[in-house]
């Protein structure tokens, strides 16, 4: 037996996932968190984003994007996913730059456009992204 840090109830060990010792929350709670996880992920939706160095407040990227969420988490994962990460292929340190949401949009084609209007208006090369 055993008892969940997340619901305090005491449970057999069959009712935490396989390397159950280590884990301490059982498996409905897990669950239940993994749910609660994404609900907060889509509500993030799609869109056109910036990346921001915080010392002058410099635009020096922007992008779109079906999923705001991962595209931070790609961003600023501190070299997990490199391909995709703008300040890892730059060798920027996250800790200097922060991400913001310019608009929030579902179409692709129109975030797209977006994207490009905020790359003109801000004088940044198209996908070269001026540091």
């Amino acid at each position: 037996m055993k008892q969940c840090n997340k619901c305090n109830e005491t449970k057999s060990l069959s009712e935490f996932t396989q390397s159950g010792l280590k884990i301490n929350k059982c498996k409905v709670c897990i669950q239940k968190t993994n749910l609660e996880n994404r609900k907060g992920r889509d509500k993030w939706g799609a869109g056109v984003y910036a990346i921001i160095r915080k010392s002058d407040c410099k635009t020096v990227y922007i992008g779109e994007t079906k999923s705001l969420y991962n595209r931070k988490t790609e961003h600023f994962n501190n070299g997990k996913n490199a391909k995709c990460s703008f300040l890892v292929k730059n060798n920027l340190n996250p800790a200097e730059y922060e991400f913001a949401i310019l608009n929030r949009i579902e179409d692709p084609t129109w975030r797209k456009r977006l994207e490009n209007i905020y790359i003109q208006t801000l004088g940044l090369p198209q996908k070269l992204n001026v540091l």
